[in-house]
């Protein structure tokens, strides 16, 4: 296993989402109350990501470079996918950052606004 494997590994197998839910970083599994929740692999990779840079807004471009690899893709398909997504999760677990790009923001940090949220 890889440096960075094994780093992730250790940072967050398992992360807990608030509200039931919890995601497995490596088998990309969503859980509510320990049942799955089905997704899409764009949105397995999409939960990853922000996963991934929680805290941080994540550029359209990052997204479009990192789930949408075999091609282009436009910003409404992006803000689809993440439309979804928060269906399937809770809507304050993403937040906008407006004409930027999208932020995770965990309960014990929703007291920081995506203005205060740090850029990548």
């Amino acid at each position: 296993m890889s440096f960075a494997a094994n780093k992730f590994k250790n940072d967050f197998a398992e992360v807990d989402l608030k509200n039931g839910f919890k995601f497995n970083a490596f088998s990309r599994q969503l859980t509510k109350h320990g049942e799955p929740v089905a997704l899409t692999k764009k949105e397995q990779n999409l939960l990853h990501l922000f996963l991934k840079n929680q805290g941080r807004v994540v550029s359209f471009e990052m997204i479009e470079t990192c789930v949408w690899q075999e091609g282009s893709c436009t910003a409404d398909a992006i803000r689809s996918f993440v439309y979804k997504l928060r269906k399937k999760l809770y809507p304050e677990l993403i937040q906008n950052a407006q004409g930027s790009g999208y932020a995770l923001v965990l309960a014990e940090q929703n007291q920081r606004t995506v203005s205060q949220t740090s850029y990548i």
